[in-house]
């Protein structure tokens, strides 16, 4: 199982630029829960989502999420540059589950 995240341009996935692994998901999928909670929009492992705005949400969730637990920073920090890079030179991205 694995969530692939790329730049997501003219609908359709672009460069990769992150693998979600299994024990990574595992540590997120708290996170994309409460993403889910808030917007109605899931990153699901078994589907896809195209985010071209709303990014501000996340990046909140998971900068929260690694203030409170550093044993798991390493991960957080990795999609959060990712996530932080598209909004500041406006792409959007895709998350690709399996």
């Amino acid at each position: 199982m694995s969530i692939d995240i790329h730049i997501l341009k003219n609908g359709q996935a672009e460069k990769l630029l992150y693998s979600i692994n299994e024990s990574s998901y595992s540590i997120l999928e708290p996170i994309f829960e409460k993403y889910k909670n808030k917007t109605g929009l899931y990153i699901d492992p078994y589907g896809t989502l195209k985010l071209s705005s709303g990014l501000e949400i996340l990046i909140s969730l998971i900068s929260e999420k690694a203030e409170k637990n550093q044993t798991e920073l390493p991960e957080y920090k990795k999609i959060l540059s990712i996530l932080n890079e598209a909004q500041s030179n406006n792409y959007g991205i895709i998350f690709v589950g399996e």
